[in-house]
This record gives structure tokens, C-alpha cells and sequence, in this order.
């Protein structure tokens, strides 16, 4: 009965790490009223894959596929201010960057 309770209290413990795992992030607090989202400094740039989107290259290495950038901001190398939140609308082909909704962004 002992290495019963074992195993199970040591794959809860097991799960319980896992889980919290994943909950961590790498981005800072987040500004500019984008709840839930990111707040960071890129440059905009056009990725030459799959038909040809528009991206953004975070200043800390990040990319970043945002699924309705503004056409005034559709030039390439644009350093900005972007905040957004995840995208959560359907699905794409383009398998570059962590898709995101735009909820604020300013030219610097």
C-alpha cells in the first residue's frame, strides 16, 4: 500500500511542477493598459515566408506576428512601442513569432 501512496504523491508533486512551469513568463509588468498581454520596443519588419506578412522583432530577441498590424505601420525597419495581448482568433499558416492582437502602438 506504501509505494501506492508513493507513486501517487509524487506524480501529483510531478504535475504541480509542471504546471507552474508553464505559467511562467519572460516578459516584464505590462504598461499602457494591455491586460494580460505584453508591453515592449521593436522594429517592424516584412518576413519573406509563406505569401509575405508583417512582423516585429522585439528589442529583446522576440518575434512577434501581430494578426492586424495598422497599414501606416507597415514600413520596414519602424522602431515602435507595441502593447497587445495574445491573438485568439482562428489559426495561420505563418509559423514565425508568438501571434498577437495589437492594442496599442506608437512610432519611437
Amino acid at each position: 500500500m506504501r509505494p501506492i501512496v508513493s507513486g501517487i504523491v509524487c506524480s501529483l508533486l510531478i504535475s504541480l511542477f509542471l504546471v507552474t512551469a508553464g505559467c511562467t513568463g519572460t516578459e516584464g509588468p505590462v504598461e499602457d493598459g494591455a491586460k494580460d498581454g505584453v508591453a515592449f520596443n521593436g522594429t517592424v519588419t516584412y518576413v519573406d515566408l509563406e505569401g509575405g506578412f508583417w512582423g516585429i522583432n522585439g528589442d529583446d530577441g522576440g518575434h512577434f506576428y501581430p494578426t492586424h498590424l495598422p497599414e501606416e505601420y507597415q514600413v520596414e525597419g519602424l522602431h515602435v512601442r507595441v502593447t497587445a495581448v495574445p491573438a485568439e482568433e482562428g489559426i495561420s499558416i505563418q509559423m514565425w513569432g508568438k501571434r498577437i492582437t495589437v492594442t496599442g502602438i506608437t512610432r519611437l
